[in-house]
């Protein structure tokens, strides 16, 4: 991993030298986030020393955010580069925050809750940097100037401990359940995805087209009509006035709807996407399902999920159909004789989405955002849709591997929100009966004991078999 330092700085660090690996004792899931932030009460609440490309989950202006330590840091010094104070020691900058930025935090009674980020800082790492893991599989890269925090069983509290100090079978505070925030998301907003620029959302487009009809059949607008509106009444791609008026003229505009995405160019059908999708149940379950055995082509428009059970293909109909896409199954048969069975359903909006909502490909996916501070009847179908394709269940374990790292954290990490710990772990395969080549290293994720019970408490998984 890569050190957070100055640029061209000649440390050692910044050439890559790790000095220890530590191995923590019982600690369950997601140290290396709250690790990252400030605790209020404890310490102060300035993001502390790790690696810039360490990931942090923060709730900022009003939304949440997965984001790399790092270049949020560099963003937001850029922005202000007036306000930052410079400190000789360890050549630091500092920036206290004016808005309000929220992280997952821990105080000295190992109680979690969302804090507030009041400063943020950068600075020289110091010449050495020490891997921090634990058992559950989780770690995280943090500098000599870092202080973790380590169980103390003289005052049963949690104290600061100078990371060279640390030591194998030490504490640390784990996010086992992670509190919901005080705003709680309820819709996916496709235009954090979809630009306004790209795509025709219907009600940019029929404020447009009332304001346009107000020319009583003029084609000219008022001088710069289009530029002055365009961005901030409605937002569309079309650059000028007449390009609006063409459309209106000589297309059929009668299924462009008011709260519906289409495409800006090609055949547009009557699909159904909304300009919001409702973190429900239903759509937490595609969405899982997807992540598990989903992938799509912007090129043929089409989004697919394979898999043989009935019971899915159902769902998966159901769910293409509730959005007016057409659909098809067809099944193949592989090199060592197995059959596929995928379900595909047509719309490019909805294939351009699930691309830049959660990923395409296997190594790449990843959950969406919105996801950490989703309702929990999202975060249960999540995990059913997940499970229900891509996991094992056994008597005393529910388990499930991916190939994206980022994947398993993510899954893990709303499990915490229900209450359910997990352990992660990493291996690699030489072969596979696939005979595949440059074979990517696996990560797993395992539910057992009173977590596995409390998992098939709250969670039905939709293949009969797997629940049974």
């Amino acid at each position: 991993s890569l050190p957070y330092f100055p640029e061209n700085s000649l440390d050692p660090a910044a050439r890559g030298f790790i000095s220890n690996s530590f191995l923590s004792g019982l600690s369950p899931a997601e140290m290396f986030f709250h690790q990252a932030g400030g605790r209020e009460g404890l310490t102060d609440t300035a993001i502390k020393s790790v690696t810039g490309d360490t990931p942090i989950v923060i709730f900022e202006n009003g939304k949440p955010k997965r984001v790399n330590i790092g270049d949020w840091i560099d963003k937001r010094l850029s922005i202000c580069p007036d306000k930052i104070e410079h400190y000789e020691d360890r050549d630091m900058e500092l920036l206290k925050l004016d808005d309000t930025v929220l992280i997952p935090t821990v105080d000295g009674g190992g109680h979690v809750s969302w804090g507030d980020i009041t400063a943020i800082t950068r600075h020289d790492p110091g010449k050495e940097l020490y891997r921090v893991k634990t058992l559950g599989g989780r770690e995280v890269i943090v500098t000599e100037a870092h202080s973790l925090l380590i169980w103390n069983p003289l005052i049963k509290k949690y104290q600061r401990t100078s990371t060279p100090n640390v030591k194998i079978g030490d504490y640390m505070p784990t996010t086992l359940v992670l509190p919901e925030t005080h705003t709680i998301t309820q819709y996916i907003e496709l235009n954090d995805y979809l630009p306004k620029r790209k795509f025709i959302y219907g009600s940019d487009f029929h404020i447009a087209k009332g304001m346009v009809s107000e020319f009583n059949g003029n084609n000219r607008s008022p001088s710069g009509w289009w530029n002055n509106t365009n961005g901030t009444d409605f937002t569309l791609p079309y650059t000028k006035t007449s390009g609006m008026i063409r459309v209106i003229r000589r297309s059929n505009i009668s299924f462009i709807k008011d709260g519906f995405v289409y495409p800006y160019k090609g055949q547009r059908i009557e699909t159904y996407i909304p300009e919001k999708l409702k973190l429900n149940q239903e759509n937490g379950f595609f969405i899982g399902l997807y992540l598990a055995e989903g992938d799509s082509s912007v090129k043929d428009g089409s989004v697919r999920i394979s898999n043989n059970d009935p019971t899915i293909q159902k769902l998966v109909q159901n769910w293409f159909e509730k959005f007016n896409m057409n659909w098809e199954i067809s099944s193949t048969t592989n090199k060592i004789g197995g059959t596929s069975t995928s379900i595909r359903g047509f719309s490019t909006v909805m294939a351009d989405f699930m691309i830049r909502l959660v990923g395409n490909g296997a190594h790449n996916k990843h959950i969406p955002v919105e996801s950490y501070t989703a309702p929990n009847e999202f975060i249960i179908g999540l995990l059913d849709g997940y499970i229900s394709g891509d996991g094992t269940i056994t008597r005393n374990a529910i388990e499930a591997t991916s190939c994206s790292k980022q994947l398993i954290e993510g899954i893990s990490f709303i499990s915490s929100k229900l209450g359910i710990f997990s352990k992660m772990s990493q291996r690699y395969m030489k072969t596979n009966n696939l005979g595949t080549k440059n074979i990517r290293p696996i990560y797993s994720m395992s539910i057992r004991a009173q977590w596995a019970t409390k998992f098939s408490e709250l969670v039905n998984l939709s293949i009969p078999e797997k629940q049974d």
